[in-house]
């Protein structure tokens, strides 16, 4: 794996177990009582980019999105997953998505949860060149918080 974000700790540390759940939404086998995800057992190559307390320290969550997905296009990833939305959309974090592209990568991000009050575009789902995924509730709909705007492509349990 790969830490983009200077912080203690190493790519593998989640202080908010965000990027563990979006794991095992992807990737959970189901075993020891755990969830079985939509590629069991796929392979999980972890890039840790800044969360919102190590943000109110520095400013760079953009800038370690366009690490994260540039590091992640370098890899043996065939599928980029970016758990993080931003209501901005920057020129240096879409150029990554697109050297992306350009490696033969997916990506794939989340819509937002904002849904329930603004539903505005996030980013990066919103670039063309991105799956813009929305979570879904136990009866298969998107999830009241999750955006609904025309960035979604498709929902996901979440």
């Amino acid at each position: 794996g790969v830490d983009v974000t200077g912080a203690p700790g190493d790519e593998t540390d989640d202080y908010r177990g965000h990027g563990t759940t979006m794991a095992e939404l992807i990737a959970g086998t189901g075993e020891g009582g755990g969830l079985k995800g939509l590629a069991p057992g796929a392979e999980i190559i972890p890039v840790r980019m800044s969360d919102a307390s190590f943000m109110s320290k520095r400013r760079t969550v953009i800038g370690d999105m366009k690490k994260a997905i540039r590091a992640a296009a370098d890899s043996d990833a065939q599928i980029i997953n970016v758990s993080m939305a931003d209501d901005f959309s920057q020129r240096e974090a879409h150029e990554a998505v697109k050297y992306a592209e350009s490696k033969g990568k997916l990506v794939i991000a989340g819509v937002g949860n904002g849904g329930d009050k603004e539903n505005r575009k996030q980013y990066p789902a919103s670039y063309p060149e991105v799956v813009g995924v929305a979570s879904a509730d136990r009866t298969g709909k998107v999830s009241y918080y999750s955006q609904h705007s025309g960035s979604v492509d498709v929902a996901s349990p979440g």
